[in-house]
């Protein structure tokens, strides 16, 4: 999708069509000038814990403004930070030394790990691969997490990451990491996206350069924030509530979180691309008799509460048959 480049504000660009399934049509759920004292006083706060704060310069003119697509159901932000400005953002903003003290300061338990080395687990198996025979990407990489697990897994590894401070971290642990219009001139086997799609301004033409370097039957992990019943948390518009709290409307916030998936429009943009979604890594051709039995009773469980048609934690396959690069 084309993004256009006529807005209210020089900072800002206008999608005038849905991010994600290119439908023309939508309705306007919130509008609000970014010169609101709610909005401000929100992004003062928010800000101000991560950096020097905002500059209101940039925000002058510009609205916040959420669309509902008429085609997917995709909730998105009209009006979104332009290049030059998502750069402000993220490298001025967000002050990069504080952003590696909280991460490296918060707390760790094993279970975080655990589930990185439980999903690789699944999907080795899920392919009936060997470790050292999958390609792996990590698109939005951060500060490594994943790769360092998927490494020591024995994948070759490579990351995407726009933040300059957390590429040369990557690249002083001995991790690759690609450009994006390097991406294209690899083929692997797995993609992991964590909480990056509701940050980009072209999730659509974003998942299809990924998915033109993924190998026939490659799977790729589509993690955004749940937007399922955002609208009516936006009732009580308290953009302090604690994530996680019924309150919490973070999966909108301004500036960041620009794009909100509920399952449905997550598995619309898949769908898109060619993509079919997969119940379960653990659910493959290549599961064992307990892990097939252990899969029927989760597809019970979904059955009777629908947890499945709830989840923006997501994997999907493409066409084809995944046979090795190498042996």
């Amino acid at each position: 999708m084309a993004v256009a480049t006529a807005s209210t504000s020089e900072w800002f660009v206008v999608r005038s069509r849905c991010p994600a399934c290119d439908h023309p049509d939508s309705t306007t759920i919130l509008c609000q000038d970014y010169n609101d004292p709610a909005i401000r006083d929100y992004l003062t706060w928010f800000y101000s814990q991560q950096g020097p704060g905002i500059e209101p310069t940039y925000l002058s003119g510009a609205e916040y403004k959420l669309e509902e697509c008429a085609g997917c159901g995709l909730i998105y932000q009209e009006q979104v930070p332009g290049d030059e400005l998502m750069v402000r953002l993220y490298e001025t903003w967000i002050d990069s030394d504080l952003a590696w003290q909280r991460h490296i300061n918060k707390p760790r338990t094993p279970s975080f790990f655990g589930g990185y080395a439980r999903d690789l687990l699944r999907l080795h198996q899920f392919l009936g691969a060997r470790p050292y025979q999958l390609q792996v990407l990590d698109f939005g990489m951060g500060w490594g997490n994943w790769c360092q697990m998927a490494h020591g897994f024995g994948c070759s590894v490579h990351g995407v990451e726009v933040s300059q401070a957390r590429i040369d971290h990557a690249r002083r642990h001995g991790i690759p990491v690609l450009t994006h219009d390097r991406i294209a001139d690899h083929q692997f086997d797995f993609i992991h996206t964590e909480q990056v799609f509701e940050h980009i301004p072209s999730p659509r033409n974003t998942l299809a350069t990924l998915v033109s370097s993924l190998r026939p039957g490659g799977v790729i992990q589509l993690s955004v924030p749940n937007g399922t019943d955002i609208r009516s948390r936006l009732d009580s518009m308290d953009w302090r509530a604690p994530k996680g709290s019924l309150l919490c409307i973070n999966a909108v916030a301004p500036l960041e979180h620009i794009n909100c998936f509920n399952h449905h429009s997550l598995v619309a943009l898949a769908a898109s691309q060619g993509l079919k979604p997969i119940r379960s890594l653990a659910c493959g051709p290549r599961a064992s008799r307990h892990q097939r039995i252990l899969n029927a009773l989760r597809r019970l469980r979904d059955a009777i509460t629908g947890r499945w048609k709830r989840s923006t934690f997501l994997f999907f396959q493409s066409p084809g048959e995944w046979t090795p690069a190498s042996s």
